[in-house]
């Protein structure tokens, strides 16, 4: 058993290559395992707010940190995240995770649907606008800012419809302006949210902003 929650989550990399290596019925039997360790670790942290913070941004510098994101990756992912939601759900403790930072498509895709393994909602308005584009066919405007109305508000739509259910969400977006962020922000009053946002490059030594926490905001800092 790792010390605490933070050497289970340093672990991803090795972790996910044992799994990479086992056999199916193994790897089930370790992805449970995995998944009742951290939900031990998790109910003695004692300070979960904080916890949380580092959960999500430490994953996400994870994410951008390794060469690939495959199946193997995907079971470490899932394990965690679905400890982490369930302890999160009974302390009535959500995340809302705002990062401003410009990532290739491959990247944004994968990313996103590592966040979506670990219980998180994603908003995104270059997601969207991919799928925009590739519904419409070759035909349509291949730019970014071909899309960027509709993109963004269908990702606002998105992130409001997860902080109506006090879902876990992360916007991902390197394109947001000032007046959008204050305004993802603004949504989680009165809300029982974490809010973090991140405008560094995700890399190791680099802060982020918690502009919520213990049912209080603070303005955003630009």
């Amino acid at each position: 058993m790792a010390r605490d929650y933070f050497a289970l989550v340093e672990g991803f990399e090795a972790t996910s290559a044992w799994f990479r290596s086992a056999a199916p019925a193994d790897q089930q039997q370790a992805a449970r395992s995995l998944e009742e360790e951290a939900i031990a670790l998790l109910c003695n942290a004692p300070d979960f707010e904080k916890l949380a913070v580092w959960h999500v941004d430490k994953l996400y510098r994870l994410l951008n940190a390794v060469p690939f994101i495959d199946a193997s990756s995907f079971v470490f992912l899932r394990a965690i995240g679905t400890a982490f939601a369930g302890i999160a759900r009974a302390r009535g403790v959500s995340i809302a995770y705002l990062v401003d930072n410009a990532l290739p498509d491959d990247r944004l895709r994968g990313v996103s649907a590592a966040f979506g393994a670990l219980g998180l909602r994603v908003a995104s308005p270059e997601l969207m606008a991919m799928k925009l584009s590739e519904a419409d066919g070759p035909a349509a405007g291949t730019t970014f800012d071909y899309y960027r109305t509709e993109a963004t508000m269908l990702a606002m739509r998105v992130f409001g419809d997860a902080i109506a259910e006090n879902a876990p969400i992360a916007w991902l977006s390197g394109t947001s302006d000032v007046d959008d962020l204050r305004r993802l922000a603004s949504a989680l009053d009165k809300r029982p949210y974490v809010g973090v946002f991140r405008n560094d490059a995700p890399a190791e030594g680099t802060t982020v902003q918690v502009f919520r926490a213990g049912g209080r905001s603070e303005p955003l800092a630009f």
